[in-house]
């Protein structure tokens, strides 16, 4: 009879770590998005260069504390050809202010969903392809992106 509740804890433990720690698997074709004009966009590859992508918001302390070692690794994304993408579901009006107020060069699109319709529980969520658009590593939590890549 003992057994059977530490069971149940042990089941309630691996649902919460495996639903904020473990990135969901998401199908690029298929993220509802939209660019901060308001024109729907699909994510596609290029030959040419990796893509990291990754789902944010500008509430996040984690996200935000991000920033800055983001825009500092600018120069090296453009040297190891690596396309950034920052993904966020907040409203659009409110994404167009943060690009603006902070600078901030990289491409970012709005998710037309919410993050938890695609899985997303945690943030920052982000995910590495390769130039094939294979994906080979995706981390929830603050994250270099240049390390994801080696």
């Amino acid at each position: 009879m003992r057994v059977l509740p530490v069971l149940a804890l042990i089941g309630v433990l691996a649902g919460l770590y495996f639903r904020y720690k473990v990135p969901p698997q998401i199908d690029l074709s298929t993220l509802p998005m939209e660019t901060l004009n308001g024109e729907a966009v699909k994510i596609t590859m290029n030959e040419r260069e990796k893509l990291c992508l990754k789902f944010f918001a500008t509430w996040c302390i984690d996200c935000r504390r991000e920033l800055p070692s983001l825009v500092s690794d600018t120069a090296n994304f453009k040297k190891e050809k690596i396309r950034l993408i920052l993904v966020s579901d907040e409203p659009i009006d409110q994404l167009v202010f943060f690009k603006q107020r902070d600078s901030i060069p990289f491409e970012m699109l709005h998710l037309k969903s919410s993050f938890k319709s695609v899985g997303i529980h945690t943030l920052p969520t982000t995910y590495w392809y390769d130039e094939s658009g294979l994906l080979f590593r995706k981390k929830t939590g603050k994250s270099s992106i240049i390390d994801g890549f080696k």
